[in-house]
């Protein structure tokens, strides 16, 4: 709502990462590429949960509808996430003209 007020020429667009799904980044021990943590979704490199677009009210539901993962020590799949994000500018949804951020 905040960005709303501020303008109209915005889009927000939601993606997530974990790690390369692959020994020394995650655990390979069947269970553990199920099931990392007690209740954590499977480990992955790059999900793209929302093209981008002005409806805040389905950004704020991607995000809290996110499954936490995990592997074996804090997620360093982030630069393969921002390579994602900007390789695929017709499925993020990038306009021609406009400055692109990523929040990591």
């Amino acid at each position: 709502e905040t960005m709303q007020n501020m303008t109209s020429n915005f889009r927000l667009g939601f993606g997530s990462f974990v790690d390369k799904v692959v020994m020394p980044y995650v655990s390979t021990v069947p269970r553990k590429l199920q099931e990392p943590c007690d209740g954590c979704a499977a480990p992955y490199g790059f999900k793209h949960h929302m093209r981008l677009s002005t409806d805040t009210s389905s950004f704020a539901e991607e995000v809290k509808r996110a499954q936490v993962s995990g592997n074996l020590d804090a997620p360093e799949g982030g630069f393969d996430a921002i390579m994602q994000a900007i390789a695929c500018k017709d499925m993020i949804g990038w306009r021609e003209k406009a400055r692109r951020l990523l929040v990591f």
